[in-house]
């Protein structure tokens, strides 16, 4: 099973980037992707995107986070409603694999400075980056049915280790905590990102069980030298639940 995230930086059906990041992402073969910034109206494959609520601040369409995938997928709605805060930034489905059910979430956590356009955080970077985190967690942890694998992965907007660019020494260890508590592998801990060799912000964390090696970093080029998005993308092969071989 080969999964995959990456922040596609607000790509809508029609942008001028679309035929390249649609030919892109079909190229790499992937059965699972956590996709961000990227809007409802992306051409999916099956039964469309699993979308994260509507943002408090951006065009109608536009979302933070969304699943799409060529497996069988149950969409899973927000369990205390699309008006708390922290589901603006969260996309959850139920993705079957064999004869396996997997949870899959997908996040964004807030920037600095991301209060100002995400309606109900409380003040200070810390304190929101850490609210959101606390409220994916518990959403994470109310839907896992006994003995399920999870994939978690997105925009974390956080680094694991340092240098930290964006990212904190506090928020590392946060975002640490939140894997361990889950009992979760991330698999993005040393790749790094698209025009720097400071470590990634967005990050692929899966059941242990699942997990067969880390991530591979990959730089879509576009034209004249730039590229697709503003963010590296990541993939990975993962064992599926009950599966002896990967494919």
């Amino acid at each position: 099973m080969r999964i995959g995230t990456w922040n596609v930086n607000r790509v809508y059906r029609d942008s001028e980037r679309a035929p390249g990041i649609k030919a892109w992402l079909t190229g790499q073969q992937v059965d699972l992707w956590l996709l961000t910034e990227i809007h409802g109206d992306w051409h999916a494959r099956g039964d469309g995107l699993t979308v994260s609520p509507k943002r408090s601040w951006g065009a109608e369409r536009q979302r933070w986070a969304a699943i799409e995938t060529s497996l069988t997928v149950t969409k899973l709605a927000p369990s205390l409603g699309p008006q708390h805060p922290g589901e603006e930034g969260l996309a959850m489905a139920r993705v079957r694999c064999d004869d396996a059910n997997v949870l899959v979430a997908c996040s964004v956590l807030p920037l600095e400075g991301s209060g100002e356009n995400w309606v109900g955080l409380p003040e200070g970077r810390l304190k929101q980056f850490r609210f959101v985190l606390r409220h994916h967690i518990d959403r994470i942890n109310s839907e896992r049915r006994a003995g399920e694998a999870v994939i978690w992965g997105g925009d974390f907007t956080q680094e694991l280790k340092a240098p930290y660019s964006g990212g904190t020494p506090d928020g590392a260890e946060a975002l640490r905590s939140a894997f361990e508590e889950l009992d979760l592998r991330p698999l993005t801990e040393s790749v790094e990102r698209l025009k720097s060799d400071h470590p990634a912000i967005d990050h692929l964390a899966v059941s242990p069980e699942l997990a067969t090696g880390p991530a591979e970093t990959h730089r879509p080029p576009w034209s004249d030298g730039k590229y697709l998005s503003d963010h590296a993308a990541y993939t990975a092969e993962i064992a599926c639940p009950g599966r002896s071989v990967i494919r």
